[in-house]
């Protein structure tokens, strides 16, 4: 890649997808082959870095969580459609994890926290159509929002630094904190619910916690647990 100094590894700039060649005249009839899938190209232009760290489909879009905002792509033909960031809700332009939160809603989570996003608002860029969670005194402190995993009437969010979080939509909508796991401290990296959550850090600990995110046992692995 050009303008790249000596010694630095290059950036995965974009996700392709093969289309196959179309069928000759000798393999003419009837095919139960699926569609050709569009290339799609998160260029760099739309992420800023061409670091994507997270993808979802998003009715007939995809979102890619990057290291410079919301990337939203058509699923059709892969055109970019816009890019999200502080300046339209974001609590920050560094993305970390997408996960949906309804049938209407999307979780954002970043370097500086989450917000919901409306699908239909937010990709047509409609103003206030994101919202930040738990920012009433700003989001100003590094605690990345890694991965999400969801769960009955809510959602596990797990934190960098703070561990386990778990979100829910009260009577009218809002989504709170509604309980924080007991293991506060650590470098937590890997999240998965099945139903009850367990983590990975990067210390190498895998920890098992129960339904209400307190810890029941944990092991050493000797290795970073990223996924």
């Amino acid at each position: 890649l050009s303008g790249m100094g000596a010694g630095v590894a290059p950036t995965v700039l974009a996700l392709l997808v093969a289309v196959p060649p179309p069928a000759t005249a000798a393999q003419a009839g009837p095919s139960t082959s699926p569609a050709p899938v569009p290339e799609l190209v998160l260029q760099r232009q739309h992420t800023f870095t061409g670091e994507v760290r997270a993808i979802l489909i998003v009715e007939g879009e995809v979102w890619a969580a990057t290291a410079g905002g919301l990337s939203i792509h058509r699923r059709s033909d892969g055109a970019h459609v816009r890019t999200l960031t502080s300046a339209d809700g974001l609590p920050g332009n560094s993305l970390r994890s997408l996960a949906r939160a309804d049938g209407s809603h999307v979780l954002v989570g970043g370097d500086f926290g989450v917000a919901l996003a409306d699908i239909g608002r937010a990709g047509a860029g409609e103003a206030e159509s994101i919202v930040k969670l738990g920012c009433d005194h700003g989001c100003t402190r590094f605690d990345p929002v890694y991965a999400m995993a969801k769960v009955d009437g809510g959602m596990w969010l797990l934190r960098h630094q703070t561990g386990l979080q778990r979100w829910a939509p009260d009577a009218k909508g809002k989504w709170t904190r509604k309980l924080d796991g007991n293991e506060k401290h650590g470098r937590w990296h890997a999240l998965a619910a099945a139903p009850a959550p367990v983590v990975g850090g990067l210390d190498g600990r895998l920890v098992f916690c129960a339904d209400s995110g307190q810890v029941k046992s944990q092991f050493a692995l000797g290795s970073p647990v990223l996924a």
